[in-house]
């Protein structure tokens, strides 16, 4: 959706600014493309309108990116940009996520500073604390994995071990790639590489990583639907059985929300990210 709606120039950049920050953050979190340069234009984009409001979650994003691949001159200055600006600019989210960041970053100075400022909401206030557990317990209550898994990731001592695999956990489901590899090489920093639980593969990947939850065989279906294959032609393409291609072309239709070839046909043609997310997770047909 963020894909699509950042792809429509005829928005104002001020429409377009949360997609292009949801589009950004998830991409780098998810190893896709590079979500850094997405970043960097929405905040271009925000800076053109000189509203905090604008310019804030981008630069919070970016913090984020740059810690992912150990970037820490990028972290500190999108940081001391945030540093400079009041906290009557920042709610209490932002407040709590920048204090939260410095800590992380040990800029303690901006870290008492954005404490005492506002009341910092419970997931952030917890980290503060110096409990990232339960603020990990916190952002989960919220359905929020990726935060909780980030919270996860600075668990030291003892327990960092099953804190780092409980991130893990969290992060393989939703196929976060740049996340894990950063909590992966944290887990060799801190010397509990065994307690990770084995990397998992299987042909279930592709579903992982497509925003729809599509199998691999359900993108290969799927896209000779949009060809204007039927279900026989598709079948002797696959090399299979026409009854197997109807399961897939059911599950395509569930998941698509469509209830039809004629509607899936004018979802693909009024939304042609789904498509191109297709392609974008191509691979080998499974075996």
């Amino acid at each position: 959706m963020a894909q699509r709606i950042v792809a429509m120039t005829t928005l104002s950049a001020v429409e377009r600014l949360p997609a292009m920050c949801g589009l950004g953050k998830a991409q780098a979190r998810l190893g896709i493309g590079s979500g850094t340069d997405v970043l960097q234009e929405a905040l271009q984009l925000a800076l053109t309108t000189a509203e905090p409001q604008r310019t804030v979650p981008p630069r919070l994003a970016l913090v984020e990116a740059a810690w992912l691949v150990q970037d820490t001159v990028a972290c500190v200055a999108q940081l001391s940009a945030l540093a400079a600006m009041t906290d009557a600019c920042l709610d209490p989210w932002e407040c709590g996520e920048l204090a939260v960041w410095c800590q992380r970053l040990q800029m303690r100075r901006r870290v008492a500073r954005a404490r005492s400022a506002q009341q910092i909401p419970e997931p952030w206030a917890a980290e503060l604390r110096g409990d990232p557990a339960a603020a990990a317990t916190a952002w989960m209550q919220l359905g929020m994995p990726c935060e909780a898994a980030l919270a996860l990731l600075q668990v030291r001592g003892a327990g960092a071990g099953a804190a780092l695999a409980q991130a893990l956990r969290l992060l393989e489901p939703i196929d976060a790639q740049a996340l894990i590899t950063r909590l992966r090489g944290l887990a060799r920093e801190l010397g509990v590489q065994a307690a990770l639980p084995r990397r998992r593969y299987g042909p279930y990947r592709a579903a992982r990583a497509h925003p729809l939850g599509l199998t691999r065989r359900e993108l290969q279906v799927l896209r000779l639907l949009a060809d204007g294959h039927g279900n026989r032609d598709i079948a002797l393409r696959l090399s299979r059985s026409p009854r197997t291609i109807e399961h897939h072309i059911a599950s395509v239709y569930a998941k698509l929300g469509v209830n039809g070839r004629i509607e899936l046909l004018l979802r693909l043609q009024s939304e042609p990210w789904v498509l191109a997310a297709t392609a974008a997770t191509a691979a080998p047909p499974e075996k």
